[in-house]
């Protein structure tokens, strides 16, 4: 037996556009999740070149399911250019921890985006659109809480600490990784 659900006819532009807002966070998180990826050369990184790939994969996933239901409700898909914030695209070396610490703000603002996006659907009794939301919030969210664990793994130590010697964009100042815990918890406490 199907059931038929029908969108209340004032929302689906909004909830287009809202979708079209978040498939383009993920394209900016994909690319900032694969140059980071990319860039980790260690083979004492492993666990976190591991995480990265999976969540790769998963973003990839998630932009094609987005745009699919982008095109279902009739709208368009909008190639906004996100800016991708402290993580650059050239050559310049930047701390492994803080790029973890990026990357899991970028997840959690990314799933803050998408529950913005569902309280529409839910306006408009999408039941498709609401549930794929709910299950891409629950894998920002559980990326974020991968990739903090690992920073906060590595403060004491872990396979990270290690690499902090070796690797060639990892910071070994002491200061700069407390600094980098304060932001965190603080962005915690305020999410």
């Amino acid at each position: 037996m199907q059931f038929a659900t029908q969108i209340d006819a004032k929302r689906p532009k909004e909830i287009a556009n809202g979708l079209s807002l978040v498939l383009s966070e993920t394209r900016a998180l994909r690319q900032q999740t694969r140059d980071f990826h990319r860039r980790l050369s260690s083979p004492m990184c492993r666990t976190l070149q591991l995480l990265l790939g999976q969540q790769q994969d998963e973003l990839g996933r998630a932009e094609t399911e987005l745009a699919k239901r982008v095109r279902e409700i009739g709208g368009t898909l909008h190639r906004t250019k996100l800016p991708l914030g402290s993580v650059t695209s050239d050559d310049t070396a930047q701390a492994v921890d803080e790029r973890i610490v990026f990357l899991a703000q970028a997840h959690e603002t990314a799933a803050r985006s998408i529950r913005s996006v569902r309280e529409l659907a839910e306006q408009a009794h999408d039941v498709r659109t609401c549930t794929l939301l709910a299950r891409r919030a629950d894998v920002h969210d559980k990326a974020a809480w991968a990739l903090t664990s690992m920073y906060l793994g590595s403060v004491t130590s872990c396979e990270l600490c290690t690499a902090k010697v070796t690797c060639p964009l990892s910071a070994a100042r002491p200061a700069a990784i407390a600094t980098a815990v304060e932001k965190c918890v603080r962005a915690r406490h305020r999410g």
